[in-house]
């Protein structure tokens, strides 16, 4: 390879690593051999330099992306991933972990979703916060993506079941911390 095709072909695998390509497909791609990347980072670092800050670049973009998708399916009330949220994100309530089965989470959500179903979906999170299975920090939060989510002519009746859910949780608090 003279060094001309090398220097177009180094552009073009830089460029290949700024669109979300892994360094196998981008060597795949430009006709090169993963071991020649390699290579080229050891003997010239501006062109290690630029590979690895467009690699993470990549790796913004797609977490970028990831996090969209993830806001989204909360938006859209879907309960695994609030509590993905709740478990790996939120740096104030991720402390502690939700012990819910795949299929609690499936009942609590059936519920929850369900206008006719909704006030035993939200004695069932009570009853997850009160046995530890559910922080209560995470309960009011699932709790009020819900809320947000019913009909503005059901939201009145919704928040004083709410309030109620809450003054529970708040007298176990109480009951706790006395013993």
């Amino acid at each position: 390879m003279t060094d001309e095709q090398k220097t177009l072909t180094k552009k073009q695998l830089l460029d290949r690593l700024t669109k979300n390509f892994t360094i196998s497909s981008a060597c795949r791609a430009v006709g090169i051999d993963r071991k020649t990347f390699y290579r080229w980072i050891i003997e010239d670092t501006d062109f290690k330099r630029e590979a690895y800050e467009n690699i993470q670049e990549s790796k913004k973009d797609v977490t970028d992306l990831a996090y969209t998708k993830l806001v989204h399916l909360i938006e859209g009330g879907n309960l695994t991933a609030v509590m993905y949220w709740l478990n790996n994100v939120d740096p104030e309530i991720n402390d502690k972990r939700i012990y819910l089965t795949d299929e609690e989470i499936q009942k609590l959500s059936t519920l929850l979703y369900n206008f006719d179903t909704f006030s035993q979906g939200q004695e069932l999170l009570t009853s997850y916060a009160l046995r530890g299975k559910i922080s209560e920090n995470h309960a009011q939060f699932i709790l009020k993506l819900f809320l947000a989510q019913m009909k503005a002519e059901n939201v009145v009746v919704r928040k004083t079941e709410a309030k109620v859910m809450s003054e529970v949780l708040f007298r176990h608090r109480i009951n706790k911390s006395k013993r």
